[in-house]
């Protein structure tokens, strides 16, 4: 099941005025997203190169992540920040997280997107793969 939130979503409008333009700004778009979940979750954010929200998706973990990227978002956007939660508490990226989000960066690349961060969410804390040279 896909969750769609447009830019009009009073909340993002209210609070960020529909743009992340720094670390601070995307750990706020997406904290409260996973808020008391007991799965794993994953969000992208779909964004214009001035760091204008164009579409935030999630789904739930356990498909491929080519399913997640919505190729009519990819094409209306600049760059991306992905964000997902880890359920165990622990917010440090598995080798699958590295991976992935390696292979995500190269795909995003040779498209013209640049991947700008990949969030991990866990036990009221946050990792950033680009704060840690991951990214």
């Amino acid at each position: 099941m896909k969750l769609s939130f447009a830019i009009d979503d009073r909340h993002i409008m209210k609070r960020y005025q529909g743009c992340v333009r720094c670390l601070e700004d995307a750990i706020d778009l997406f904290k409260w997203r996973f808020v008391g979940l007991d799965i794993e979750q994953i969000y992208i954010a779909y964004l214009t190169a001035e760091g204008n929200i164009l579409a935030v998706i999630g789904e739930n973990v356990g498909d491929c992540l080519a399913s997640y990227l919505d190729i009519r978002n990819i094409l209306s956007a600049d760059s991306l920040i992905l964000a997902h939660n880890h359920p165990s508490g622990d917010p440090t990226p598995s080798y699958m997280d590295r991976d992935t989000t390696k292979r995500l960066a190269l795909v995003t690349r040779m498209a013209g997107i640049k991947l700008l961060d990949h969030l991990i969410f866990a036990n009221k804390k946050c990792q950033s793969f680009h704060s840690i040279g991951l990214l």
